[in-house]
């Protein structure tokens, strides 16, 4: 999931014709840098789950390349609405196998997480709309330290020493692109 905007600028540039400055997104290797110290040693995925979350990747970045080539034909509401349209019926079959009916609290969380997704997909498909993909997919990354602060927060998780680094390593590499980006573009 975290090459998604690795693959986002490389179809924006390979069919959309955007172009992007590699010097401006080499900051990215301390992104990835954070992303590999995550990890913690745990480096051991198995064949299965390394496919399924590079075709994931591949999906969601042609989905906001897509987005990028309907910027101004389509409206951001229409787009999510068509998401949860073509998703529901593609995905109940699988949901149906192994349903679990909640609990009457975890409704709570459910609504939540949908309501935060949904106000989540406005805000990235208004911003492919409206930018390169070059300068948006890198923020991408920024849901990375977003989601261990959180789960530091809300969760009361504890967030060690190489997550401390992964964080900083992130911002700096995401903050620096967007510098650049914005500077080598004058």
């Amino acid at each position: 999931h975290h090459i998604t905007p690795i693959f986002s600028i490389s179809f924006a540039y390979l069919i959309l014709k955007e172009k992007f400055s590699l010097k401006a997104l080499s900051p990215l290797i301390l992104v990835i840098i954070g992303i590999i110290l995550l990890q913690e040693n745990d480096l051991s995925l198995n064949k299965k789950t390394l496919f399924i979350g590079f075709i994931s990747s591949l999906f969601a970045a042609l989905a906001y390349i897509c987005i990028r080539h309907l910027k101004n034909k389509v409206s951001t509401y229409l787009i999510i609405f068509v998401f949860p349209l073509i998703c529901l019926p593609m995905v109940a079959p699988f949901a149906a196998q192994k349903w679990i009916w909640p609990a009457l609290n975890e409704y709570i969380f459910i609504f939540v997480m949908g309501l935060t997704a949904w106000i989540g997909q406005i805000g990235l498909t208004r911003a492919y709309q409206l930018e390169k993909a070059s300068k948006i997919a890198p923020i991408n990354y920024l849901n990375i330290p977003f989601s261990i602060l959180m789960a530091h927060f809300l969760f009361q998780e504890f967030i060690s020493i190489n997550q401390i680094l992964s964080i900083s390593l992130i911002l700096l590499g995401v903050f620096l692109t967007q510098y650049l980006q914005k500077n080598l573009s004058k």
